[in-house]
């Protein structure tokens, strides 16, 4: 059975909920209901229930949904729930301000190389266990 087409706009819509659920997640509150997602990110509650319907069934009715559980789905949905590695190309002061930018890690973000043409920055040290290269 193919599997629907699903729209751009819901896949960005899916991202809102994403940041949402996380919030209030890290408030400790346990349940919440389409019409509470639809209200705080100012759409209807029958486009957020549309949405999530793309994906399968996460919520019941009269009861709401589990906000733990809704938020893994939509992680794994988004593929926010695997570490992404990336390399810092270029170790100037934007480089170098990114590769300490705590959030990196709680967004899934791992550094493991960076990269430079500037000769004095070539074999130092970005992070512990990340030499900067030069880039060829």
């Amino acid at each position: 059975m193919k599997s629907p087409k699903v729209p751009k706009p819901t896949i960005k819509r899916l991202a809102m909920y994403n940041r949402f659920l996380r919030e209030l997640r890290d408030e400790g509150i346990p349940k919440t209901s389409s019409h509470e997602i639809a209200e705080a990110l100012n759409i209807k509650a029958s486009q957020v229930r549309k949405d999530l319907s793309y994906f399968g069934e996460f919520g019941k009715r009269g009861v709401g949904y589990d906000v733990e559980n809704l938020c893994l789905k939509i992680h794994k949905i988004l593929g926010t729930e695997r570490v992404w590695n990336v390399a810092i190309i270029g170790v100037g002061n934007l480089g170098r301000a990114i590769s300490h930018y705590p959030e990196l890690e709680k967004y899934k973000f791992k550094i493991v190389a960076a990269y430079d043409v500037d000769k004095r920055k070539i074999n130092s040290i970005l992070l512990p266990g990340i030499p900067i290269k030069h880039i060829k």
